[in-house]
């Protein structure tokens, strides 16, 4: 007698797709209830990703009750064509993610980054700005006043939170700004209201490694104004 060993018949397994394809897909009408039943069976995985966004009240909510998002990603656009999935877009092959590479910021990113530093830096420097509440009780005058200042170049502004003006503290001295300030600043070759704070506060080697604020403040205009001369001659 011979012994036949039984052996329990081996259940086909479908192989992971090594590679991926995304694409857009849209449901046709009366089909979600089947495109639901392929998001509930992992047997039923194609070869591709599909991006499906319900376009009709009616079918987002076929999705929801399928406990599915309005917009989801799932692997079986092979099964879902075949129960009446419409392509529409096709984004190319081989990958389902963009490169990490890609969201590395170049340089014109990085400029603006050590843009707003730079900035952050300056308004640290000048010891803060203020509102314009605050510049009305400094120096006594209306806002209309005050913008007509910032207009011709007595008064420094930037801009701050939600578009509002902010006024730099190192401009103000009791109950006015800093002698020489207003022709200091409209010596500079540049109107931009950052630029003209960084050279406000940063050290200059023309002004023994001092501020031009600093030396306004000291009485030493004339220095003050010689290099903010130079600036202009030099187009900045």
């Amino acid at each position: 007698m011979t012994n036949t060993k039984h052996t329990e018949p081996k259940t086909p397994t479908r192989r992971p797709p090594t590679s991926a394809k995304l694409g857009s897909y849209v449901i046709k009408r009366g089909r979600l209830a089947e495109f639901a039943k392929v998001l509930e069976d992992p047997a039923l995985r194609g070869d591709v990703q599909v991006l499906v966004k319900p376009t009709t009240p009616r079918g987002r909510q076929q999705l929801a009750g399928a406990g599915v998002r309005e917009l989801v990603i799932h692997p079986g656009a092979g099964e879902i064509v075949k129960r009446g999935a419409e392509k529409r877009v096709f984004y190319g092959g081989g990958r389902t993610e963009i490169a990490e590479k890609a969201y590395e910021p170049g340089p014109k990113a990085r400029a603006l980054l050590r843009g707003l530093e730079i900035a952050e830096a300056d308004l640290k420097a000048a010891g803060g700005a203020f509102e314009l509440a605050d510049v009305e009780r400094l120096l006594g005058i209306s806002r209309q006043a005050i913008a007509k200042r910032v207009d011709e170049g007595s008064l420094l502004a930037v801009p701050g939170p939600g578009g509002r003006r902010r006024y730099p503290a190192v401009q103000f001295t009791h109950g006015g700004t800093l002698p020489g300030f207003r022709e200091a600043l409209n010596m500079l070759p540049s109107r931009n209201p950052w630029v003209r704070l960084n050279w406000l506060v940063n050290r200059d080697p023309r002004m023994g490694e001092r501020t031009p604020a600093q030396l306004l403040e000291a009485g030493e205009v004339a220095a003050v104004l010689a290099a903010a001369r130079s600036q202009g001659e030099q187009g900045g």
